[in-house]
């Protein structure tokens, strides 16, 4: 009985290492991911925390293409919530323009759609959940307008 209760223990601490592994590494590199740097470089440090996020928590990079240029957009785990589900709040969005990286965080795509504060409320039986939709204006696809930081490469989307 001992045992098999060790065993218990040991699986259960074993993915609650790993669900926290992806947080820690994505805290040591956080502040190294620099806008124009090599894909390449960008995955190198993202390597570590692309590991070990679980593969129940891993967010599908999104593509696209719009006149030539391919846009695509990778999530990085960054937080965890203890809400039963992955959402926005516990991922931070890094946005590439051919292959270049460009752009970070929610407010260049318009903000979070979907938080635990969204499913809190649903919990908690609300009828209707508020999913902000903000096309900021930018005419062109409106879930995407890129911020646009100082850059020797055109971003498309800034005047």
């Amino acid at each position: 009985m001992r045992y098999v209760m060790l065993c218990l223990i040991l699986v259960v601490s074993a993915g609650c290492v790993t669900q926290y592994a992806a947080l820690n590494e994505y805290a040591k590199v956080q502040n190294q991911f620099v806008m124009g740097m090599s894909r390449n470089d960008f995955y190198t440090l993202a390597a570590p925390v692309i590991q070990n996020t679980t593969s129940d928590a891993r967010r599908d990079s999104q593509f696209y293409v719009d006149e030539g240029r391919k846009f695509e957009i990778v999530y990085l785990r960054s937080g965890w919530i203890s809400d039963g589900a992955s959402t926005d709040d516990e991922y931070t969005p890094f946005i590439f323009v051919d292959d270049v990286p460009v752009a970070k965080g929610w407010k260049t795509l318009g903000g979070m759609r979907v938080t635990s504060t969204d499913i809190k409320k649903a919990e908690a039986g609300a009828t209707k959940i508020d999913i902000a939709q903000n096309n900021n204006g930018s005419g062109g696809n409106k879930y995407f307008k890129p911020y646009c930081p100082p850059s020797k490469y055109p971003i498309y989307g800034c005047d």
